[in-house]
């Protein structure tokens, strides 16, 4: 009996965290926002010659921590966010054509504002 009670249990959480996982997965649109404001900041950062690569990297950090807050997010959100990406390479391959377009689309929005 007690073998049972400790299966179910056991099934209960394993169900709770797999839910909670699944809840904390971003959005394809939440994800592509939030990868091309980070790699705005890297193009900001890491063209800059001025700086040693230590405090450009603590820089990046510092503005991927900004990022995000203005995200409502983490890292850690954002890490299992992509690692639900990396399982299947198709929906992989579409978020980084989405990004591209993103990214595209604010090189031209920037362009036209100059």
């Amino acid at each position: 009996m007690k073998k049972i009670l400790a299966l179910v249990m056991a099934c209960g959480l394993i169900s709770q965290n797999l839910a909670h996982i699944q809840s904390s997965i971003l959005t394809q649109d939440q994800l592509i926002e939030i990868l091309a404001d980070l790699e705005l900041a890297k193009a900001m950062l890491y063209t800059s010659e001025d700086n040693k690569q230590t405090e450009i990297d603590n820089l990046f950090q510092e503005q991927a921590q900004l990022i995000y807050e203005t995200h409502a997010t983490d890292a850690v959100t954002l890490q299992e966010s992509y690692i639900e990406y990396l399982n299947n390479p198709i929906r992989l391959q579409w978020l980084y054509d989405q990004l591209i377009v993103r990214l595209e689309k604010l090189l031209r929005e920037e362009i036209i504002e100059k």
